[in-house]
C-alpha cells in the first residue's frame, strides 16, 4: 500500500499558509502589523517635530518600505523571501533611528515573521544585531552613561525575548498543523486504498457468483437449444423436450437476474419513514420470491435523517446478503424500540460447506459498521442455529 508522505528537509511553509484556514487569524495578524506601523509613523512625526526633520523622514520612509514588504509577503509571490529581509531591515532602521520604544512593536512583528520563515537562529541574530546597535547608538550618538545603557538594554532584551518565545510558539504550532495535515493525508490515502481493495474484492466475488450461477444457466440453455436444433429433424420429440427444459431453465435464470437487480438497486422509499419505510424495503424484496416478515416491538420513536437512513441500509444489506450469498428463502426482521433501537435480521440460509462460521466482511458491512460507530452504536453478524443473523443497535439519542 502506497501512502502519501510530505516533503522532508524542506523549509517550513509560510505563516500565511498556516493561516489560510482562518480569515480571523489573517485579520489579526494584519491588525497587529497595522498598529505597529501606525505607532512607528507617529514616532516619525514626533521625531521630525522635536528633533530633526531628516530623521523623521528617514523613519517614515522605512515604515512605508516595511508596509510594501508586508504586502509583498502576504501575496505569496516569488519575492516573498526578499520581502521578509526588507521588512526586518526596515524595522531595524525604525528601531535605531527613531526615538523611544514606539519603534519596537514593528521590529517585534518582523521578528515573528523572520523566525517562522527562516528559523530561530535567524531571529537570534536579528535580536543580537538590534541590541548591539541600540547600545552603540546610546553610547556614541547620545553619549549615555553605562548605568543608563545597561537597564535600557536589559528592558529591550526582555521584550525581544518575549517576541522570540511567541515566534517560536507560532512556528511549532505551524509545524504541528503541517504534521497533522500530513498524517491526515496518509490516513485518507490508506482509507481510499483499502476501500478500493474491498470494492475490488466485492466486484470479484459478485462476478464469480454471476459466472457460477447465471452464467452456467445461460450456457446450459444455449447448449440445450443447440441440441434441439440438431435433433429437430431426426427426433422432434427429443428436440421439443430439450426446448421445454431450456424454457424452464430460462425462467430460473430470469428469477436469478431479478434477484441480482433487486440486490444491487437501492429501494426507493419516498417520503415513508419508520416502520413503513422498512416495510417498503421488505416488500421490494418479496418480489424476488423471498419471504420477509417484519415485527415491531415497543413504541416507535422518531429518528433523525442519518439514523433513519442507517436503518434502511441495514435492512437492505441483510436482505441483499440473504439473496446473493446465503440462498435463503425466508428472512425475519425484528425491530425493537427499547433502550434505543435494535434491528435483527435472521434468514434460513445455509452456512458455508467448509464449516467456517467466520463471516467475510464485505464493503457493505464495513460501511455499515463505520456508520454505526459514528452514531455510537454497533453491528454484529454471524451464523446462528437458525441461519445467518445480522444485528444493529443504536443507543437513544442524547437530548
Amino acid at each position: 500500500m502506497t501512502l502519501v508522505t510530505g516533503p522532508t528537509g524542506s523549509r517550513a511553509p509560510r505563516l500565511t499558509d498556516m493561516l489560510n484556514i482562518s480569515k480571523r487569524a489573517r485579520l489579526m495578524l494584519d491588525l497587529l502589523f497595522g498598529v505597529s506601523a501606525a505607532l512607528a509613523l507617529l514616532m516619525a512625526l514626533d521625531v521630525g517635530l522635536e528633533m530633526s526633520w531628516g530623521r523623521g523622514v528617514a523613519v517614515a520612509l522605512a515604515v512605508l518600505a516595511a508596509v510594501g514588504a508586508w504586502v509583498t509577503w502576504r501575496r505569496h509571490d516569488g519575492a516573498a523571501d526578499r520581502a521578509v529581509l526588507v521588512l526586518v531591515s526596515c524595522a531595524f532602521v525604525v528601531a535605531l533611528v527613531g526615538d523611544g520604544p514606539s519603534g519596537l512593536p514593528l521590529f517585534f512583528v518582523a521578528l515573528i515573521v523572520l523566525i517562522v520563515e527562516h528559523g530561530s537562529l535567524a531571529g537570534l541574530a536579528a535580536v543580537a544585531a538590534l541590541v548591539i546597535g541600540l547600545v552603540l547608538v546610546m553610547a556614541v550618538a547620545y553619549r549615555r552613561p553605562l548605568e543608563d545603557i545597561v537597564p535600557q538594554s536589559i528592558g529591550v532584551l526582555v521584550l525581544l525575548a518575549l517576541g522570540l518565545l511567541i515566534a517560536q510558539l507560532v512556528r511549532e504550532t505551524d509545524q504541528s498543523r503541517r504534521e497533522n495535515a500530513r498524517l491526515l493525508a496518509e490516513l485518507r490515502a490508506s482509507l481510499d486504498s483499502e476501500k478500493d481493495l474491498v470494492l475490488a474484492q466485492e466486484r470479484a466475488r459478485s462476478a464469480g457468483d454471476l459466472h457460477d450461477g447465471l452464467g452456467h444457466q445461460l450456457t446450459a440453455i444455449q447448449m440445450g437449444l443447440d441440441f434441439a436444433d440438431r435433433m429437430r429433424t431426426r427426433d422432434p420429440h427429443a428436440a421439443w423436450e430439450e426446448v421445454g427444459r431450456a424454457r424452464d431453465l430460462s425462467a430460473v435464470a430470469l428469477d436469478r437476474m431479478r434477484v441480482w437487480v433487486r440486490a444491487l438497486d437501492p429501494v426507493p422509499v419516498g417520503s415513508l419513514t419508520g416502520t413503513a419505510a422498512l416495510e417498503a424495503v421488505a416488500d421490494a424484496f418479496r418480489g424476488t420470491g423471498l419471504e420477509v416478515s417484519v415485527t415491531t416491538l415497543g413504541a416507535e420513536q422518531p429518528l433523525d435523517r442519518e439514523r433513519a437512513l442507517f436503518c434502511l441500509r441495514v435492512v437492505q444489506e441483510g436482505l441483499t446478503n440473504a439473496l446473493r450469498h446465503g440462498g435463503a428463502r425466508r428472512v425475519d426482521l425484528v425491530v425493537v424500540h427499547a433502550d434505543g433501537l435494535t434491528l435483527t435480521l435472521t434468514d434460513d440460509g445455509s452456512a458455508p460447506e467448509t464449516g467456517d462460521a467466520e463471516v467475510a466482511t464485505g464493503y457493505g458491512l464495513r460501511s455499515l459498521t463505520q456508520r454505526a460507530t459514528r452514531l455510537g452504536g454497533d453491528i454484529d453478524a454471524g451464523w446462528s442455529p437458525d441461519g445467518f443473523r445480522l444485528r444493529a443497535h443504536l443507543p437513544k439519542e442524547s437530548a
